[in-house]
């Protein structure tokens, strides 16, 4: 008898874990049917999936209507919507990164904290990271997005947020773009710190029209790597074919290549920079069943974010033509 209990307890143990994994990519694929049945038969709205992503960020991934839906029951099940995933990244803080005003709206009817912070930063100061593009070719309607942050600060403000406060982007805290420039360039040099490209890096943030502006050209990004001895050539792709066409050409070049891609598309973290750690080609060789590759985020609130090859919008090629090693 107490065999066939635990053969019992094993067997949903498993089926539990079988609808975890499901569970939440059913949230990817904005599948509301097949989310909500996962709730019927017993899915843990407690777990995270490998990568640390938790049931509460996953949701950000519907589209506005499915949202208000999952929400709905959610709520009707005692769901916390503030819960953090690992990292510390909640749901209310991605969807202000990411300006999703109508989620907002909807998020705000059930019990939500506006001033839970993540890593120091209120949400409402989450508009100001979709403001300003820390790059030169950024496509963007900077316009837009500067009005459409402001809408949600000013929804927040009538929920109880604490006011809004510029934070001066520095490389330390938000120099995304740099970060991922210097993973590639510790893989020739791996006694360049942080510091050392900071004070190395020809860029610059300033105040223009009330809001913060982050740029960089493409040939201070040159003269970057040039400074620590590697000589580089630079290509960029945008839109999907063509840049897993410069992936496949930069995998069977004569030189040594990284890629960093820009994640555009992601409902999460749209506008992070990563470098990709293994390699999509036309024949999904390197590319897992979801879609998903391996893609290190230097940014610790979004490095457990689940990126597709499909969120990429735009790819730099770094093309290490010759170094010399200190």
């Amino acid at each position: 008898m107490k065999r066939k209990i635990l053969f019992v307890l094993i067997m949903v143990s498993i089926v539990l874990n079988i609808y975890a994994g499901e569970f939440i990519t059913s949230a990817f694929e904005d599948d509301i049917e097949k989310f909500e049945k996962f709730i019927e038969n017993g899915a843990d709205l407690n777990e995270t999936n490998l990568g640390g992503l938790n049931v509460q960020t996953a949701l950000a991934y519907f589209s506005d209507e499915n949202f208000e839906r999952a929400c709905e029951i959610l709520y009707k099940k005692g769901f916390d919507f503030n819960k953090p995933q690992k990292g510390g990244l909640t749901l209310l803080y991605s969807l202000c990164y990411s300006l999703s005003y109508n989620k907002i709206e909807t998020l705000l009817k059930y019990n939500i904290d506006v001033n839970k912070k993540v890593n120091g930063i209120l949400p409402i100061q989450a508009t100001q990271f979709a403001i300003y593009p820390f790059h030169t070719l950024q496509k963007r309607n900077a316009l837009a997005c500067y009005n459409e942050g402001k809408r949600i600060q000013k929804l927040l403000l009538k929920n109880g947020s604490e006011k809004f406060k510029y934070i001066e982007p520095t490389i330390t805290d938000f120099g995304n773009f740099l970060r991922s420039n210097l993973f590639v360039i510790q893989q020739i040099r791996s006694d360049v710190t942080l510091d050392d490209v900071n004070h190395a890096a020809d860029y610059y943030s300033r105040l223009e029209e009330g809001r913060w502006v982050v740029s960089m050209k493409y040939n201070s990004l040159k003269k970057l790597y040039a400074h620590f001895g590697i000589k580089i050539k630079i290509s960029i792709a945008y839109g999907y074919n063509d840049i897993e066409a410069k992936i496949i050409d930069g995998i069977n070049s004569n030189n040594q290549c990284l890629f960093i891609g820009q994640t555009g598309n992601n409902k999460i973290a749209p506008y992070q920079w990563v470098v990709l750690t293994k390699f999509p080609s036309i024949d999904k060789k390197y590319i897992d069943s979801n879609g998903y590759f391996a893609a290190y985020n230097p940014d610790p609130i979004f490095e457990n974010v689940g990126f597709q090859f499909k969120d990429l919008t735009e790819l730099i090629v770094i093309e290490i033509c010759s170094y010399k090693k200190k």
